[in-house]
């Protein structure tokens, strides 16, 4: 009998937003099925657990129905199997929709291991440079 094949696991990886009454307001990635993924982000939100965050505060405060959150909807922009073009396409639309000044995003993708934000933001429009 000829030996096995090794099976090897190819993760896919999604980039998605939270908006609210169609701003966008956050900038997630998740190797997870993002359906399971907005559900957590709602599960903290309704029980304001150790792992919410300043989202999960502002959704439960802002909702009307603390089961389905409709002023918030998840949207999956895209998804891609190089966890580092995930990486890259995140911190990416983090900027381009500027979530990092005007939303929930704390860093510039990575969770807490990303680029704080502080570091990045201009501290006055003379910082702010064109290309």
């Amino acid at each position: 009998m000829p030996p096995r094949k090794k099976e090897t696991r190819m993760d896919t990886y999604t980039i998605y937003t939270i908006s609210e009454n169609g701003k966008v307001i956050y900038v997630g990635k998740t190797a997870n099925d993002p359906r399971n993924r907005w559900t957590e982000h709602k599960v903290r939100a309704r029980s304001l657990s150790k792992h919410a965050r300043p989202l999960h505060y502002h959704m439960n405060t802002v909702s009307t129905d603390h089961k389905k959150f409709p002023e918030f909807l998840q949207q999956i922009i895209t998804t891609t199997t190089d966890k580092q073009a995930a990486e890259d396409l995140e911190v990416a639309y983090i900027k381009a929709f500027q979530t990092h000044i005007s939303g929930f995003n704390k860093y510039l993708g990575g969770g807490t291991k990303g680029k704080p934000v502080k570091s990045i933001r201009p501290q006055s429009q003379n910082d702010i440079t064109t290309r």
